[in-house]
């Protein structure tokens, strides 16, 4: 009788232990998930940063000019905080699970561990107030300095949106020469007829603009190929010390051309409804 009821004991004490530590594991998975949930802002915007900073970084032909000395210690602060936010919550899940695998939880144990946890909250917090402090900043200063990253496939949406807008230019031109040669004609006037050839003279120069408008915008539609084509989500950055793109800035002069070109033809236009007779 002795030994039953003490084997007894030993299997409810042995299924209170049990009971213990499968709740004990239920509030530690609990909580780790909702650390990890506190981590979520401070990973997101690290990891982008600092994939944002390599790039920008890879592109810049002297980092030891302002601002890049104050972004690179942005970053290593942000990697810190962020570091200390990870292993806090990475060492107390461990201790966790070391003590369930060895069956080593009491009361005494779960009542300590939600203290710790309260406090490794609490730091968190803290920690979490500092990383956005960096992060708050290193955008302040990306900003200030006008750095901008343009991908690929924005760009080439630019151009289709430019491309788009002087199509239209291009119609209105055809559009206008047409009206200016038959106006031309109504005058009756022989081709040869010194007074014809100085009318003429304008949508002459006109039409040269015209062939001149069609020919930038091939040249437009061409750089819009390769940008859509290539890899999208890649791109090149703006700003102080960042190498030169020469692709860039050549599609850049062809819409300034293009600019230019519209204004001369609306000068050559009103010159022909100036000088023709009314």
């Amino acid at each position: 009788m002795r030994n039953t009821a003490w084997l007894v004991f030993i299997a409810l004490l042995f299924s209170c232990t049990n009971a213990q530590i499968g709740e004990f594991r239920t509030w530690a998975d609990q909580e780790h998930s909702e650390l990890l949930k506190m981590e979520n802002g401070v990973m997101f915007h690290y990891v982008n940063t600092a994939e944002y900073h390599r790039s920008m970084i890879m592109e810049c032909l002297d980092q030891s000019q302002i601002p890049y000395p104050e972004t690179h210690m942005l970053i290593d602060s942000m990697w810190v905080y962020k570091e200390l936010i990870q292993n806090r919550r990475r060492r107390m899940f461990e201790n966790h699970l070391q003590k369930i695998e060895n069956g080593d939880v009491d009361k005494e144990y779960i009542a300590q561990a939600k203290l710790d946890l309260e406090r490794i909250k609490a730091r968190t917090a803290k920690d979490t107030l500092i990383f956005d402090g960096y992060y708050q900043r290193y955008d302040s200063v990306i900003k200030f300095y006008d750095i901008q990253f343009t991908s690929h496939g924005d760009y080439a949406d630019s151009l289709m949106n430019s491309i788009m807008m002087w199509e239209d230019s291009l119609e209105e031109q055809g559009r206008l020469i047409a009206k200016n040669l038959r106006d031309l004609r109504k005058l009756g006037l022989k081709s040869t007829d010194k007074k014809y050839v100085t009318l003429y003279q304008p949508v002459s120069e006109m039409q040269k603009l015209h062939k001149d408008l069609q020919s930038y915008l091939i040249g437009a539609e061409n750089a819009h190929s390769r940008y859509a084509q290539a890899r999208q989500s890649e791109g090149f950055f703006y700003g102080p010390f960042m190498a030169p793109r020469d692709d860039v800035d050549q599609t850049e002069r062809v819409f300034a051309r293009i600019k230019d070109n519209m204004e001369v033809f609306r000068a050559q236009h009103t010159d022909f409804l100036l000088s023709i007779p009314r």
